[in-house]
């Protein structure tokens, strides 16, 4: 599974989310997603903070890792990744998509602003996956 599609999957469990770079997101804890699967969520459902100097939490990493079943580098890159193709997107003034979660573009001040979405459950089955990684080092003989 891609890391971008396990961002609002994150958000929904554990009601925060910190991208890199970018800011920080907040679920309100009086709603459940799951409960909104055909509805538009409340306009207070999902705040945002920008905060250039944001850092991804280890949760939130090993998160990433089990759900994604990559190597915490791998899906520390895969990140890395789509944050920077998504300020490239908002340098040249166009919106960064974050599926289930909303849209970010910059605002003619400079900043950046948030425009919620709506709340995706699509991939909640494959989320609910957990990936082992196998250990192949070689065994020393004794």
């Amino acid at each position: 599974m891609k890391v971008q599609d396990l961002l609002a999957a994150y958000l929904y469990q554990h009601k925060s989310l910190t991208l890199p770079g970018i800011g920080s997101f907040e679920l309100n804890p009086s709603v459940n997603v799951y409960e909104l699967k055909d509805q538009n969520s409340p306009a207070d459902t999902i705040t945002f903070t920008a905060n250039r100097s944001a850092v991804a939490d280890d949760t939130f990493l090993a998160y990433l890792v089990e759900h994604s079943g990559k190597m915490k580098i791998l899906a520390q890159s895969d990140l890395d990744s789509f944050i920077n193709n998504g300020l490239q997107l908002l340098n040249i003034g166009k919106p960064f998509q974050l599926n289930g979660i909303g849209l970010i573009s910059r605002g003619s001040q400079g900043g950046l602003s948030f425009e919620q979405g709506t709340p995706s459950t699509a991939g909640e089955e494959a989320v609910m996956q957990h990936y082992v990684l196998k250990d192949r080092t070689k065994e020393k003989p004794v």
